[in-house]
């Protein structure tokens, strides 16, 4: 699960499917969800309570400020 944690917190950050391989995989294997048929994307719930979400999550906000800025 480890090498999943930067595109689960792109995911949760963007709310839509990125440029990654890893993204198809999050849905795969549900650990992602597509929502109401539109082009809305969020993590599994549970995947949202591990502690290691809010790492991956803060990490990718960081990230897309330092290339919005």
């Amino acid at each position: 699960m480890s090498g999943y944690w930067p595109a689960i917190g792109k995911l949760a950050d963007l709310k839509r499917l990125i440029n990654d391989p890893n993204c198809n995989d999050l849905l795969f294997y549900r650990l992602a969800f597509h929502y109401n048929g539109e082009n809305w994307y969020d993590v599994h719930p549970l995947i949202a309570e591990l502690p290691d979400f809010d790492t991956s999550l803060k990490m990718a906000q960081t990230a897309r400020r330092k290339i919005t800025t």
